[in-house]
């Protein structure tokens, strides 16, 4: 069975589908998409080989907007290329446009499954903005097959940091406003739904209904990060109160405030 996870930024997609890429009938390309795929991990190798291959040697593979440029290039090949190596991958909804073939790609495969990752819009705002600040994205732990190295098990800070009045408004509209236009483009019975805190509270049923979601032996599998961002939105934003207010009565991030400030 093949999979996609569409998210948005800090919604837990990495520990998510490093666990999935755990199972030994699942093999994970991590986030194909990603215009900033670097490391040495096998699915940067693969990308980069795979670029040279289908699209010839490029100064650049990216667009004005720093996304991979899919005027220039056909992103579908790379996505038929890609499944015919890897199991799953994540796909950030602002990483593809709406007419993306890739979009008519996967939605041609019969066995694809999609898992649609949410979270509080303002927590997910406020960990990008603070991973954003101190370049500490992950935080792998010793049972983690990526990433983790053995005497570096320190805690990131969680910044309390001044947000302009303009930040969470954008984080919405530029990351998460395409979501139900994207989902929408799947059948129901292809979908599942998880929610972050939910996950995090319950991994190991949740880990479990996947593995079942995505037809293959539910296996047990740890929790390979440990949460990057730590306090509450009060003590993390530095003007609560002004950028509360502000939000208060906005169509979609009043009630995210409202969840996290009760």
């Amino acid at each position: 069975m093949k999979f996609i996870i569409l998210c948005y930024p800090r919604t837990g997609s990495t520990l998510l589908i490093t666990a999935l890429g755990a199972h030994p009938h699942l093999r994970q390309g991590m986030e194909l998409f990603n215009p900033e795929l670097e490391g040495d991990d096998p699915w940067v190798h693969w990308r980069q080989e795979t670029f040279n291959q289908l699209y010839g040697e490029q100064e650049t593979y990216l667009n004005p907007q720093k996304n991979l440029d899919g005027e220039r290039f056909d992103l579908s090949l790379l996505s038929r290329e890609f499944f015919r190596v890897f199991d799953g991958t994540k796909i950030m909804y602002d990483q593809l446009e709406r007419q993306s073939p890739v979009w008519d790609h996967l939605r041609s495969m019969r066995d694809l499954r999609i898992i649609i990752l949410r979270r509080n819009i303002v927590e997910a705002a406020v960990s990008f903005r603070i991973a954003m600040a101190t370049n500490i994205w992950f935080v792998p732990n010793e049972k983690s097959y990526i990433w983790y190295v053995p005497g570096q098990e320190t805690k990131p800070p969680s910044l309390s940091l001044e947000y302009p009045l303009w930040y969470f408004d954008w984080f919405y509209n530029y990351y998460c406003a395409a979501e139900e236009f994207f989902v929408n483009l799947f059948q129901d019975q292809a979908k599942m739904v998880v929610n972050y805190e939910e996950m995090i509270a319950n991994w190991e049923q949740t880990i479990q209904n996947l593995q079942v979601h995505l037809g293959v032996e539910p296996l047990a599998i740890p929790m390979m990060f440990d949460k990057r961002t730590h306090g509450t939105i009060k003590e993390l934003i530095s003007n609560y109160d002004e950028i509360r207010t502000y939000y208060d009565h906005h169509p979609v991030l009043a009630a995210h405030f409202q969840a996290v400030s009760s």
